[in-house]
């Protein structure tokens, strides 16, 4: 399983143009089965040759191995994940290993492996969403307290962290957001996310 999260610089229909002109890109590396590094320095090079010289786009891809119950990440100057484990400990994991696309041309970007358990809860987002929450930015120490406290499933923390942005929202709300949770489980004696 894999998933893509990405976000531009910049708002409305021209930021969303940078991400359809890359699009075909994606789906291509994605049919080859291209590592989460390898798809991100394939996007690079389409982002490079089609973006105008300024906007640029962050990009996170994850790939997951059921069998192993490994995750595979790779950060193109995107917000990294959090992964909060089945005791409730919540990790900072895929941090960036390169530039956002359409900076550096020949940019290189380097797989992170995290191991998954069964429980363990993945949050994926965009910036809009820690910005609008966090102080210090890098630590992610609101969000990272936020996701431990939740008991229970992805959807539970999916539900606290919308509830908790609703409140945050009336304060400081600019920038769009995207957030992504799922949960590690076992489906038929392999591990699955959900």
């Amino acid at each position: 399983m894999g998933v893509v999260i990405g976000d531009t610089c910049g708002q409305g229909a021209l930021a969303a143009g940078y991400l359809n002109a890359i699009r075909p890109r994606l789906d291509e590396l994605v049919g080859a089965n291209s590592s989460p590094a390898d798809l991100l320095a394939g996007l690079n090079l389409a982002a490079a040759d089609t973006l105008p010289l300024d906007p640029f786009i962050t990009v996170a891809a994850f790939e997951f191995d059921a069998e192993a119950g490994i995750l595979t990440m790779a950060n193109a100057g995107h917000v990294p994940a959090i992964v909060r484990g089945a005791c409730g400990s919540a990790a900072i994991v895929g941090a960036a290993s390169g530039p956002p696309l359409g900076i550096a041309r020949n940019a290189k970007y380097e797989n992170e492996y995290y191991e998954l358990r069964r429980g363990d809860v993945v949050v994926m987002m965009t910036d809009g969403l820690l910005e609008a929450v966090e102080a210090d930015l890098a630590s992610m120490c609101t969000l990272r307290g936020w996701v431990s406290e939740a008991p229970g499933e992805a959807v539970i923390v999916h539900r606290l962290l919308l509830r908790k942005l609703d409140e945050s929202f009336a304060r400081r709300f600019v920038d769009d957001v995207t957030l992504v949770t799922l949960e590690a489980s076992y489906d038929a004696d392999r591990l699955s996310l959900q």
